[in-house]
């Protein structure tokens, strides 16, 4: 893999004139090694009449098939493919105004991934469905980061210990803490040591 960029985009506009050969026709065509310098690759050309006239824009997609599945590019080409028709029907409209996916991607994407939805006990509060959790699989993975890992029942201990501290210094139900950490573990526990007591946090960027 290419060390500074995975992804080109190669346009070539300028009039390719054919090769004069006594007593031959001879014509460009496109070309290419069969293997794929980058990730992703755009090469796009502008084709010319005789006259030297523009006569539109014709290019292929090149990809590295042990990261991408040629279904992936497919799609890929049907979002450039519309966006492209809906800049040239407006050319003025914004190009955030356009839209790349189609109906059944669209419905897929807002609708379907987006059914999570599931009844819970009325009242039921997010530290008692983390207890449930933990009771259900205590030594599975609750959270990694950077190679630390704590389970759901190592997690739950530190939190705990923490909310005792936090209401002892008088977190509780109508209050609020501060949270100020860097993505971490800790503040993970922090999150969950807060909520424990009844409080709400209120994250504050460290940086």
């Amino acid at each position: 893999r290419h060390p500074l960029f995975q992804v080109a985009l190669a346009f070539q506009n300028a009039p390719v004139s054919d090769l004069a050969m006594p007593g031959l026709e001879v014509e460009a065509g496109p070309g290419g090694t069969g293997a794929a310098k980058f990730d992703l690759s755009f090469n796009l050309a502008e084709s010319f009449t005789g006259a030297g006239e523009p006569a539109g824009i014709s290019g292929g997609i090149e990809f590295a098939t042990d990261v991408f599945d040629r279904s992936t590019i497919e799609r890929m080409a049907g979002w450039l493919t519309r966006l492209l028709e809906q800049v040239l029907a407006d050319p003025r409209q914004p190009v955030s105004k356009a839209r790349f996916l189609d109906a059944g991607e669209r419905r897929l994407v807002l609708e379907e991934w987006n059914e999570t939805g599931r009844e819970l006990p009325g009242g039921t509060l997010l530290p008692a469905l983390f207890e449930e959790q933990v009771a259900r699989t205590p030594d599975a993975g609750a959270v990694v980061f950077e190679g630390v890992e704590l389970s759901y029942r190592e997690l739950n201990a530190r939190a705990n210990r923490l909310a005792r501290l936090l209401v002892g210094q008088g977190a509780g139900p109508e209050r609020f803490v501060a949270v100020a950490l860097p993505r971490s573990t800790e503040l993970v526990v922090a999150l969950l040591a807060v909520l424990k007591t009844g409080a709400a946090y209120v994250p504050i960027d460290p940086d």
